[in-house]
């Protein structure tokens, strides 16, 4: 019994996740808003657009390698006691390859900052409507009924 067949896959997955937290790199960086209305509704659009793609790339991306890692956690609990020596082995030879472990920290590290960032584009974008006397956004309407169910007032901090 190895972990042959998930060697391959898993450094191809773990490779995809770094790639994609390198892609998505400066959506971390502290985003410049405009004081313009108009250009900050724009930005804080595109912002909020891009910011929520990236999320769910990576969120798949973290998925699929979380699985994977399952997987092997799995076969590794089903084994008999005399293979799971070997099979910790390659386990540890297959996370020094791919370092899948790292990468996934780094996911949910990066994923905690990219949520604050869509929380600022949100918040932008809310404030550009309202000084374009625009209809606020779907997602806008339905975070507020969230918050109104929650029985919390944010502006009193209550």
């Amino acid at each position: 019994m190895s972990f042959h067949f998930y060697r391959k896959p898993m450094i191809a997955s773990a490779t995809a996740l770094a790639n994609l937290l390198k892609k998505y790199e400066c959506y971390g960086e502290n985003l410049v808003y405009p004081e313009n209305e108009e250009e900050l509704y724009e930005t804080a659009i595109a912002n909020t657009t891009l910011i929520t793609s990236a999320l769910t790339r990576i969120r798949t991306a973290v998925e699929n390698v979380q699985e994977k890692v399952n997987k092997m956690e799995d076969q590794y609990s089903n084994a008999k006691k005399s293979d799971q020596k070997d099979l910790i082995s390659e386990l540890h030879e297959i996370d020094k390859e791919s370092q899948y472990s790292q990468h996934l920290a780094s996911a949910e590290e990066f994923i905690h900052t990219l949520e604050g960032q869509l929380t600022k584009a949100k918040v932008n974008l809310g404030r550009a409507q309202r000084k374009l006397k625009l209809p606020p956004s779907r997602d806008s309407i339905e975070n507020a009924s969230v918050q109104s169910t929650n029985g919390l007032n944010w502006s009193q901090g209550t």
